[in-house]
Order: C-alpha cells, then sequence, then structure tokens
C-alpha cells in the first residue's frame, strides 16, 4: 500500500513547528557538511524539499550575491516568507517535473526521499542536473537505529516498543524504505560520483526536550495508520505521546547522510 497524499503536508496546523525541529535537530550536521564540501560565493543551489527554509536561507547567505539559490517544495508557503534577492522559490513536484540538466554547483535534499516512490531513479535525476565538478548532498533518516532508548526501564520502555513495532509496520506499509538513509553512500557511489563521504548522526535525548517535541509531533501526525495497524490501542497510544513529555524517557534516532563530487569528463 502506499500513500496518496504526502504525510506531512503544510496545512496540518502544527507542521511548521514540526519543521523548526527538525532544524534545530539537523541544520548543524547539514551546515557542517556543507563547510567541508566547500560551499562558497557564486555557487548556483538547489535545494530540494525546501520545508521551512532554513537551509535555503543559510545558503543564500553563504553563496551572496554573485551566487544564486533555488528553494523547491511542492508546498511553498513557509518559503514565500523569505526574503533575499538571490532566491528563487519553485512549487516542484520532484517525481512529475523536469529539472534542467548539469545546471547546479550544488544539490542538497534533506528527509525527502524516504517518501518518494523510485526513490534510486529521483536520485539519479538529481544527479543530472549537477554540473559537472558540483555535488550532490542527500540525507534521510535510518530507522536502524529508532525510538526508546535502552536505558528505559519497564513498563515505560515495554509500551514505547509496542508503539515503535506498530509505526514501523505503518511506515513500511505506507511505502517508505526505513533504511534509506543507510544507503546512501553507496547508492551515490554507484552512479560515479567521485570523493563520496557519509556520516551518520545519532540523537539521543530525555522527554521535555526540544527534539522530543519533534518526534512527538511526528508520531502524532501517523496517528492514523499507527493505529489502523491494530498492534496498539488507541488509550496506549495516548500514553505513548505522554513519554515525550516525561524527563524519566530517553529516545534515539539516527540521520545518515552522502555527498560526493560529479565528475569533469576528461579531468
Amino acid at each position: 500500500m502506499s500513500q496518496d497524499k504526502y504525510l506531512f503536508d503544510h496545512e496540518w496546523v502544527s507542521e511548521r513547528e514540526r519543521l523548526k525541529g527538525i532544524e534545530r535537530l539537523s541544520d548543524p550536521s547539514t551546515i557542517r557538511a556543507f563547510q567541508e564540501i566547500g560551499v562558497h560565493e557564486k555557487w548556483r543551489c538547489l535545494e530540494v524539499g525546501a520545508g521551512g527554509g532554513s537551509i535555503a536561507e543559510w545558503l543564500c547567505q553563504t553563496v551572496g550575491a554573485s551566487g544564486h539559490v533555488v528553494a523547491a517544495d511542492l508546498e511553498v508557503k513557509f518559503l514565500k516568507e523569505l526574503d533575499y534577492p538571490n532566491l528563487d522559490v519553485w512549487k516542484f513536484n520532484l517525481i512529475t517535473d523536469d529539472l534542467p540538466e548539469s545546471e547546479f554547483d550544488l544539490i542538497h535534499a534533506r528527509g525527502l526521499l524516504i517518501h518518494l516512490p523510485k526513490r534510486e531513479e529521483i536520485l539519479k535525476k538529481l544527479a543530472r542536473a549537477v554540473k559537472p565538478g558540483g555535488w550532490l548532498f542527500v540525507e534521510d533518516p535510518d530507522f536502524l537505529i529508532y525510538g526508546i532508548d535502552p536505558s528505559v526501564s519497564p513498563p515505560m520502555s515495554e509500551l514505547a516498543k509496542k508503539v515503535d513495532q506498530a509505526m514501523l509496520q505503518a511506515i513500511d506499509l505506507i511505502g517508505l524504505d526505513t533504511h534509506f538513509g543507510g544507503r546512501l553512500f553507496g547508492l551515490i557511489r554507484s552512479i560515479g560520483f567521485e570523493s563520496v563521504q557519509g556520516r551518520g548522526e545519532v540523537s539521543v535525548f530525555l522527554g521535555g526536550a526540544p527534539v522530543s517535541e519533534l518526534m512527538k509531533l511526528t508520531v502524532e501526525r501517523l496517528r492514523t495508520p499507527i493505529l489502523a495497524t491494530e498492534l496498539v490501542t488507541e488509550t496506549e497510544f495516548e500514553d505513548y505521546l505522554t513519554f515525550h513529555d516525561n524527563p524519566d524517557c530517553a529516545f534515539r534516532l539516527l540521520m545518515s547522510g552522502a555527498w560526493g563530487r560529479k565528475p569533469i569528463v576528461g579531468s
């Protein structure tokens, strides 16, 4: 079964807060990778699935007036709040819309391809849009390390594991690849990119922390497919949500990323 509509659409009342949580969690690691890549003035950059726009904003500031940034997303109402002369906002469907070939010095996508069908073909589509000598950088979660931390004692841990199992089953039925993030390094190598590097960052945090609020909002958004598995009751689901506010509980998650350089023909 696959979803007909993206689960995290921008019309949800809490979606901007959820996106802010992702920014707080992942922006520092993303920016460190940009700095290793060497993003600088004059670059033309594409941020796909730009969400709330924090990374597009950083890129605008970094490439300067001589550079250019395109922030593309299926929904762009949050991106329209950005005001940079070197920014274009595209309302863009990565599955159906075309990209110019060999156009960008950097293409970045975070937490996007995991949601898409034929995600490996989409990765190749992004690769074609990178200039020779340019960089492709993709980040996605890997559920290899996800959910309740082993330090949490029963009965809290037992219920959390039960809900985590239901969530993993739900997102598998929806069509997400729960280990796509962990495969990115190999996939970017396989399409012929050079100087490929990968990094996985595990975050562990207590209930009540800002990142825990992000997880709570994400789980809440998945309420319907989780309950549809019939692995947990609504009461158990509600109890689990309260764990995210409880400092006696702890959670962990893994975000994996990889980046590589497109070869220059004849070099």
